[in-house]
């Protein structure tokens, strides 16, 4: 009889606390929900050939061998990013190759700067930080800027042949 009479008891607590809940309910007139944004690190890099397909170099005369060429404003580059970030370069060898192979062309031999700068970093295999910037789109100043090539063949006389390499551009946080 005391379980029956304490079941009862808990049994309309129960239902006084069910219904006390359903008339909040019914009376609410406002809700919350919570919503969270989560924006990991996020960048892109906009690679393009302002010459039309290659950056080419053709080395037809003594001088230009004795002195090297370049190619001003031979590419583009428009970063977005999030975070300061640091643009790196590399070539893919540390030698060029022809259509039957390796050759002994050294990748030093190619250069590059940023457009303006004075100063131009021989390429290798290794990553080389080539700019720095801020956090922003390719429309913030810094973010877009065009890329010089310079071929400087140290007044060595190489074997004739067409060599190419290709260059990696990596974007990454400062």
């Amino acid at each position: 009889m005391m379980r029956f009479f304490a079941f009862a008891i808990l049994l309309s607590v129960f239902n006084l606390g069910a219904a006390n809940g359903l008339l909040a309910q019914t009376n609410n007139n406002t809700a919350t929900d919570q919503v969270r944004i989560v924006i990991h690190e996020v960048m892109g890099l906009d690679l393009r050939n302002n010459l039309g397909g290659e950056a080419r170099f053709e080395f037809t005369e003594r001088q230009q061998v004795e002195q090297g060429m370049e190619l001003i404003g031979a590419s583009s580059i428009g970063v977005r990013s999030n975070k300061d970030w640091n643009l790196s370069v590399r070539a893919e060898s540390d030698y060029f190759v022809t259509e039957e192979g390796s050759s002994e062309l050294p990748v030093e031999v190619l250069q590059v700067r940023v457009n303006g700068r004075q100063d131009y970093m021989p390429l290798s295999g290794s990553s080389q930080v080539l700019q720095s910037g801020s956090r922003g789109d390719s429309n913030k100043p810094g973010n877009q800027f065009d890329i010089d090539y310079r071929a400087d063949l140290m007044e060595r006389y190489y074997a004739p042949g067409n060599f190419r390499v290709s260059l990696v551009y990596t974007i990454s946080q400062q």
